[in-house]
């Protein structure tokens, strides 16, 4: 397992998916396949060979109406392995089971699908109903706990060793702080924050300046997760795209390229020397549009070496999902979201640009804006297929 700690990432399982599936189509009513322009396979990946699985038992009615009414409402946030955790229509935290029983509301508070973290049986997220302050409660609705009296920034809340690391409103520049999870402890990591990227051994990884003054530029720092040891880690505007092999990959601006260096600074190797964009790291090789080979899409691996192209498809952008590589193509006004299969063809998952939801082991949750409002939708890998939840908005 790569040893830095992912912190938006949720995990679903087998079980959820197949059962949720089966749910959206019989709650729905709708047919929820979409067009596939190639039958290809996808290049090959160990979550597509899984065991079979017991099949699920078949929804009641009511089940059914119940995993849709929470659809229309709201969207998934995560799955404990146990309870889906959801924001309902009215904003407000529920869970219910992957076979739709035990439906339950955690709390009458209203909450910011954007600033929610689960945490073994314990989700955090921004309190609205009280200024966005930061609370926690438990998945059974127990032990509703306020955390601190900072207003919360809504880009996240974040987890590691016992410790939720957040950004405040209350601060001018967007400051990172951190708190026990016991309410203990409240320390200031820095002031100027803009994006929390990792965390390895006591160390967290930021970019910081962008918005601090009209002309700073945003660079990779790193410091002890007590706020002490602050260590500037590039002179040049930075974007860092993930972590491989005990470096950091990450594209500099000024010289239009990409690079990777050890955590801690040293070392600078070139990765891709040409204009590369739409960046997506996975495993040890970088997803990339190679704009020196009229923007079609490569791979190469994280050293440098290795580079493939993968397809004459110019990709707006590119999301790499369990080894599934999935981008998006914009050609004038039309636009679609699409699944590389491994001869270099691709099928369209939908005739939209979509959002990802909610990331799975098996596929994924996305929304996407349509004439008569935002709808939901499920993409298996393993079938190929798109489940039609309903509409959320």
């Amino acid at each position: 397992m790569n040893k830095f700690i992912c912190v938006f990432v949720c995990i679903c399982v087998f079980v959820f998916v197949t059962a949720l599936a089966l749910l959206a189509f019989t709650a729905c009513g709708i047919p929820g396949e979409v067009p596939d322009s190639s039958s290809a396979d996808i290049k090959s990946n160990p979550a597509n060979n899984s065991e079979t699985q017991e099949e699920s038992p078949a929804a009641s009615e009511e089940e059914a109406d119940l995993m849709y009414d929470i659809f229309r409402g709201g969207f998934p946030i995560a799955w404990s392995g146990e309870w889906f955790i959801y924001v309902d229509g009215e904003k407000c935290l529920g869970r219910v089971k992957a076979d739709g029983s035990e439906r339950s509301r955690l709390s009458e508070d209203k909450t910011n699908e954007n600033c929610l973290l689960l945490q073994g049986d314990t989700v955090y997220y921004a309190n609205e109903s009280d200024g966005n302050k930061l609370y926690s409660i438990k998945t059974d609705g127990t032990d509703r706990i306020k955390l601190c009296d900072d207003e919360l920034y809504l880009t996240g809340i974040m987890y590691y060793s016992d410790r939720i690391y957040y950004r405040t409103n209350t601060d001018k520049h967007k400051a990172l702080y951190s708190i026990k999870t016991d309410k203990s402890e409240r320390i200031k990591i820095e002031d100027e924050i803009d994006m929390v990227l990792a965390f390895e051994n006591d160390v967290i990884y930021y970019i910081s300046g962008a918005f601090s003054s009209y002309n700073s530029i945003a660079v990779l720092k790193r410091a002890n997760t007590d706020g002490t040891d602050i260590q500037q880690l590039t002179n040049a505007e930075t974007e860092v795209y993930g972590f491989a092999d005990g470096r950091i990959i990450y594209y500099e601006v000024t010289d239009d390229a990409t690079y990777s260096m050890k955590t801690d600074g040293t070392d600078k190797q070139v990765v891709i020397a040409e204009r590369a964009g739409y960046q997506a790291l996975f495993g040890n090789y970088l997803y990339f549009a190679n704009y020196g080979d009229n923007g079609y899409l490569y791979r190469v691996k994280s050293d440098g070496t290795g580079k493939d192209k993968l397809a004459d498809i110019k990709p707006n952008n590119i999301f790499v999902i369990n080894g599934e590589v999935i981008f998006f193509i914009r050609n004038g006004e039309t636009a679609s979201s699409n699944l590389l299969n491994s001869d270099g063809s691709y099928k369209t998952i939908t005739e939209n640009i979509f959002e990802i939801v909610l990331e799975c082991d098996d596929g994924f949750f996305f929304k996407t804006t349509e004439s008569d409002g935002v709808k939901l939708y499920f993409y298996a890998f393993a079938s190929g297929t798109s489940t039609d939840i309903g509409y959320i908005e």
